[in-house]
């Protein structure tokens, strides 16, 4: 028997060793394998890895655009007329010279007192040697007129 035993045992630890070849290949191509969660560190290091490339794209894209400020200031200049045309030319006699401005895209005309003038008031009011005082925006160069203010 002794030696019956020994053939018995290795044809079961064959067909063990089969089965268990099976098993595994069975289970590697199984759908319901289940899932294996990557560990708290990888999950970390791509959080890391992501916030860096985040960070390096938006620093790249802001290095690549122009940033273009202008400072638009709000000032007068007093004098009298010394040419006028409606809308395009309005020159003004200063005490450092004649200087040109530029029509904006809105233009008030008021009194001293603050009484907004019609078309047909500025039409009369408006005239060469009149005194006024031109309230203007600087924008690069050019003085762009935005409110004309005349004596009463």
């Amino acid at each position: 028997m002794g030696c019956l035993e020994g053939h018995l045992d290795s044809g079961e630890s064959e067909r063990n060793n089969r089965r268990s070849r099976w098993r595994d290949n069975f289970e590697m191509r199984s759908p319901y394998r289940p899932v294996v969660e990557p560990s708290p560190t990888n999950k970390t290091m791509k959080k890391t890895i992501m916030s860096i490339l985040c960070a390096g794209i938006a620093s790249a894209i802001a290095i690549g655009a122009e940033v273009t400020t202008s400072t638009t200031t709000t000032t007068y200049g007093t004098g009298t007329i010394e040419e006028y045309s409606p809308g395009t030319t309005f020159i003004v006699k200063e005490k450092t010279g004649p200087v040109k401005y530029r029509y904006g895209k809105k233009v008030t005309y008021v009194t001293k007192s603050g009484k907004s003038l019609s078309d047909d008031e500025v039409r009369t009011r408006i005239r060469i040697g009149a005194p006024v005082r031109v309230y203007f925006d600087t924008d690069a160069d050019a003085k762009v007129i935005n409110k004309v203010e005349i004596d009463d």
